[in-house]
């Protein structure tokens, strides 16, 4: 939990849940002497041990523990409410009680093993606890179910009746980890105090903790979320530069939280702006803190721009490809990949390696249906869902042709870990001679090469392929930009006729500087753009605009940054602070903006000047036509491998 380093020998069990806060831990329990040597481990930490407080006299003074551990009450407690409430006594004012409580409902065969939440709630409420949190414990089997019509469902080959059939997916765990506080606790005081102690991460924690439940109005939310990314900041002094980017990200998510609830909360630019800063982009921060004071300006953040240290000019070259054309014997690839919903990233560059080099040289593992015309109704028309040839195959036949000499390398794409460590490993140490390439299309700038080998079990590969890939950070030689691209066969052919709608804008306004940026066009134009299109209906509504707008999502690089120029539109887009190859040029095949204020006038300019717009988006479309197809990136891609290959 929270911004500390992982503790050794706690990758599991009861002490990962114990909270970085607590230096004075009582452990409760038979298995109280183990979780105290693991906590012990800990540096700073006193753990102490006690079979059972069925004693009236303990001896500790009062409020000495920050936390307090009980492994199975109903079993190690003779009486659980009374001897919970001596504990209570030995809490300190903000401390945590954590419990693992085996589930009732799985023990059901001998109910004396576990226990449900209702009683443990009982005996908190008896010691004037109450549950805060409960998690379906780390070490412990979990499954996520769905009950059948009649509510019933089978698992660990048991079957349990749910409490609804509403209740449509969840996790059912053989074990739960409750956590305890007392009923005055308040978390943002707990982590106020934490930070004015000198202690931002652990202030961090404590209210990264705080349950969803709590934050449903937005002003509450909000002061949690922009103290959270202000810890980030605070904490993120003088660290590697790696762990710096890591808690950039977290802060920039953040950061989303709260302008998506109260886009002028202040306070939160102003740290992000800092954020940018020490990632070494002075542009992004100065964008941020223009934006705000456009939209809300006062006197500190007009200090703060006018302050701030002019950025370094940006090269204006671009990042190099690699041509590569059909070889006389091009590569066999196996990609790993994600197998279940729609990827788009991964989904489209699969298409466009089938585009280049052939179906036969392409195979994907776990088979993906919706790669293959199997896709759900309400995915048909998703711009990631093809019909490739192609027929499921099971792992042991995967891996005799792995050995067999069946490919030429290997392209891991599985960054969310679905296909699973174990199987992947099986296949990479079949494929132990083949060359791997990792290719990361999540939506975040971190470096996530160092722990993409650390589950492969490999100590290196032979390139690094990142889509959203900062421009102002060195993520080192080996490493090369991959961004989305649009599927060949999707890119419209024609992109003559009438256009009626003067700007094309659809989607949620939860990430980025959306909902800043929509309201201010909406004010503009007197036109909301709340519009929720049908798949193919968004398609020929983008058709029909002269503009479409991007802005960032939770990644910088989107797909409508590629499929507004797909379709003809004039691209007016927020400028990607990412590496783009072969990026459109501001004014002729795009054009793009910085603050909420460019994003205003460069709007106004091409609205009254829809011949020049319109030559803009021919530009575009050709442009996008030539460098940005699912086969053009297919071919980036390849010459960046062969180039590494040739060393």
């Amino acid at each position: 939990m929270g911004l500390g380093a992982a503790y050794s020998g706690e990758s599991s069990g009861l002490a990962a849940h114990v909270p970085q806060f607590a230096r004075k831990v009582l452990v409760v329990g038979d298995a109280g002497g183990e979780l105290a040597r693991v906590l012990k481990a800990r540096p700073g930490v006193e753990a102490h041990t006690l079979d059972a407080p069925d004693s009236a006299q303990l001896a500790f003074p009062d409020g000495h523990f920050d936390c307090v551990l009980v492994d199975n009450p109903t079993q190690c407690l003779k009486e659980p409410a009374a001897a919970l409430a001596r504990l209570e006594r030995l809490l300190s004012t903000n401390g945590y009680v954590l419990l693992r409580v085996p589930n009732r409902r799985y023990y059901k065969a001998d109910p004396g093993l576990g226990s449900t939440p209702e009683e443990i709630g009982r005996f908190l409420a008896h010691a004037g606890l109450g549950i805060y949190i409960q998690w379906p414990a780390i070490d412990a089997i979990a499954w996520t179910i769905t009950p059948d019509a009649e509510g019933n469902a089978e698992v660990g080959g048991k079957t349990f009746r749910m409490a609804s059939h509403e209740d449509r997916e969840k996790v059912f765990a053989v074990e739960y980890v409750v956590v305890a506080v007392r009923t005055t606790y308040n978390p943002i005081d707990h982590a106020h105090e934490l930070f004015r102690a000198g202690h931002p991460e652990w202030c961090y924690e404590v209210l990264e903790l705080i349950p969803e439940t709590y934050l449903s109005k937005p002003d509450v939310a909000v002061t949690v979320y922009a103290d959270m990314q202000y810890c980030l900041a605070v904490a993120s002094r003088g660290v590697p530069p790696a762990r710096g980017l890591e808690r950039f990200f977290m802060a920039q998510v953040l950061f989303y939280r709260v302008v998506s609830r109260i886009p002028d909360f202040r306070e939160a630019y102003h740290t992000q702006a800092e954020l940018w800063h020490r990632v070494g982009d002075d542009a992004m921060a100065l964008r941020l803190l223009r934006s705000v004071q456009y939209v809300a300006p006062d006197e500190q953040t007009q200090r703060l721009i006018e302050a701030w240290p002019a950025p370094k000019p940006r090269s204006s070259t671009e990042p190099e490809t690699v041509d590569w054309t059909l070889a006389a014997h091009p590569p066999r690839v196996l990609m790993v990949v994600t197998p279940g919903r729609p990827h788009f990233g991964m989904d489209v560059l699969y298409d466009g390696l089938c585009t280049v080099l052939g179906d036969g040289r392409v195979r994907e593992f776990p088979w993906k249906k919706t790669l293959h015309g199997h896709a759900a109704a309400a995915q048909a028309n998703y711009p990631c869902v093809f019909n490739r040839p192609g027929e499921p195959i099971e792992l042991e036949q995967l891996l005799a042709e792995v050995r067999g000499g069946r490919f030429d390398l290997v392209l891991f794409c599985d960054l969310e870990h679905e296909a699973g460590a174990d199987m992947t490993r099986r296949i990479l140490s079949a494929a132990g001679h083949l060359p791997l390439f990792i290719v990361d299309v999540q939506d975040d700038p971190r470096d996530n090469r160092a722990d993409v080998l650390a589950y492969l079990g490999r100590p290196s590969a032979h390139a690094y392929f990142k889509r959203e890939m900062l421009a102002c950070y060195d993520y080192g030689p080996t490493t090369h930009p991959l961004l989305f691209a649009y599927p060949d066969a999707q890119v419209s052919a024609d992109i003559s006729g009438p256009r009626p709608h003067p700007v094309f804008w659809a989607g949620h306004r939860q990430f980025g500087l959306r909902r800043v940026y929509l309201e201010q066009v909406e004010a503009l134009l007197h036109t909301p753009f709340d519009k929720q299109y049908a798949p193919l209906e968004y398609v020929q509504a983008l058709r029909a605009s002269q503009i479409g707008i991007n802005m960032f999502g939770f990644g910088y690089d989107t797909v409508r940054y590629w499929e507004v120029p797909a379709h003809g539109s004039m691209l007016l887009s927020e400028r990607l602070p990412i590496r783009i190859p072969h990026n459109f040029r501001d004014g002729e095949s795009a054009v793009f903006f910085d603050d909420a204020n460019e994003l205003e006038e460069r709007l106004t300019y091409f609205l009254a000047h829809p011949e020049e717009t319109a030559a803009i988006a021919a530009a575009g479309h050709v442009h996008l036509k030539e460098h940005h197809t699912a086969s053009a990136r297919a071919r980036q891609l390849l010459g960046w491998i062969d180039a590494s290959l040739r060393g």
